[in-house]
C-alpha cells in the first residue's frame, strides 16, 4: 500500500512537473516537498508547517483534500498530544524556592563581624603609627647619615689672636659698588678689593632658637649660584658677584651647595680649606659641630664641538 507521500510523488510524475518546479511557483524550498515525499514530517520547523505546505502541495497536483485530510488529521492528534504532555509536566514539576527572609539578625554573628572588621581597622592605624614614630624617631637620621660622604675633614682651629696693647677699630663695610671687570683670583684680593670699594659682605645668621656654631666665609671669585639649607630648610638662593664675599654663621646642619665651585674661595672658622673643584663643577658642603664634610661631586658638562 502506497504512503501519502509516494503517492504525491507519482501524481506529480503523471503531470511531469520537478521538485525545483514546485519551489519556484510556491516560493516553498525544493528540501520540504522532498520531505513531505519521504514521509519526514520532522524535518520541519513545526508540524502547522508541515500541514500547510501538505496542502498547497495536493492544491498544485490537483487533489481533493480528502486525499491529505487523515494525514493532517494525524498530525492535529500528535500536536495536542505533545501539548498535553508539556503542560503535565509544567503542572507536576514543583521548583525548590529557598525560604523568605523573615527579617531577624542573629545578633551573636553580627556582632562577630564587626568585632573583627574593628579588630583589623585597629590593626592598621597601630602599624601606621608605628612607622610614624620609626620615622620620626629614626628614619631621618639614617637617612642624613645615608646621604653624607665618608670622607670626615675636621675644620682646622683657627689661631687665638695674641693681645694687643692698641685697640683696633672695627671695620665699617662700603657700600656696594659692583665692578665686575675687576675679577680677584684669591680671596686675599677679593677682600682687599671690598676692602677699597667692593662688594658688601652679607651675613646670614641662624634663625631665632638655634645657637651659634663656628662661621663659614665664601669668597667669590667669579660668578657662582650658591643655595643654603639649615636643617633641611632653604634659607640661601643667590648668585654671587666676582669679590661678592658672604658669612655664614654655623648652627644645626649647614648644607650649601655650589653650582661652580671653582669660582668660590672658602674659609672654616677663619682657616682656608682647600679648593672644592674646578669651573662649572657641582660641589655640596656640610658643616656640623665644628666639623664640615664634602658630598656628591658632579662634572662640568663638556663643550660641544
Amino acid at each position: 500500500m502506497q504512503t501519502l507521500g509516494q503517492r504525491l510523488r507519482a501524481e506529480r510524475e503523471k503531470k511531469g512537473l520537478s521538485i525545483p518546479e514546485l519551489a519556484s511557483r510556491t516560493r516553498i524550498r525544493a528540501s520540504f516537498f522532498e520531505a513531505i515525499e519521504a514521509d519526514k514530517p520532522e524535518q520541519f520547523p513545526g508540524r502547522f508547517f508541515y500541514r500547510s505546505f501538505l496542502r498547497q502541495y495536493a492544491d498544485i497536483l490537483e487533489l481533493p483534500e480528502s486525499v491529505v485530510h487523515p494525514e493532517i488529521e494525524q498530525s492535529l492528534a500528535e500536536e495536542q498530544a505533545e501539548k498535553a504532555e508539556r503542560e503535565a509536566a509544567i503542572q507536576g514539576f514543583r521548583p525548590e524556592v529557598p525560604p523568605l527572609p523573615t527579617g531577624r539578625i542573629n545578633v551573636r554573628e553580627e556582632t562577630r563581624r564587626w568585632l573583627v572588621r574593628l579588630s583589623g581597622l585597629l590593626g592598621v592605624l597601630i602599624l601606621c603609627s608605628g612607622v610614624y614614630f620609626f620615622w620620626q624617631r629614626w628614619g631621618q637620621r639614617l637617612f642624613d647619615d645615608t646621604w653624607r660622604a665618608v670622607a670626615t675633614h675636621p675644620a682646622p682651629q683657627a689661631a687665638k689672636p695674641k693681645p694687643s696693647a692698641i685697640p683696633v677699630a672695627p671695620s665699617i663695610p662700603v657700600a656696594q659698588i659692583p665692578n665686575p671687570a675687576a675679577t680677584p683670583s684669591t680671596p686675599e684680593e677679593a677682600t682687599a678689593q671690598q676692602a677699597a670699594g667692593g662688594v658688601e659682605t652679607k651675613m646670614d645668621v641662624p634663625p631665632a632658637g638655634v645657637g651659634s656654631q663656628g662661621k663659614i666665609e665664601i669668597h667669590a671669585t667669579g660668578y657662582c649660584w650658591v643655595g643654603g639649607w639649615r636643617d633641611g630648610a632653604r634659607f640661601l638662593s643667590a648668585t654671587l658677584q666676582p669679590g661678592e664675599v658672604r658669612m655664614i654663621e654655623g648652627g644645626g646642619v649647614v648644607r650649601l651647595q655650589f653650582g661652580s665651585s671653582g669660582d668660590v674661595a672658602i674659609k672654616v672658622d677663619g682657616n682656608e680649606i682647600p679648593p672644592l673643584g674646578a669651573k662649572g663643577e657641582r660641589r655640596t658642603l656640610e658643616y656640623h659641630d665644628g666639623s664640615y664634610h664634602l658630598l656628591n661631586r658632579e662634572r662640568p658638562a663638556e663643550a660641544k664641538p
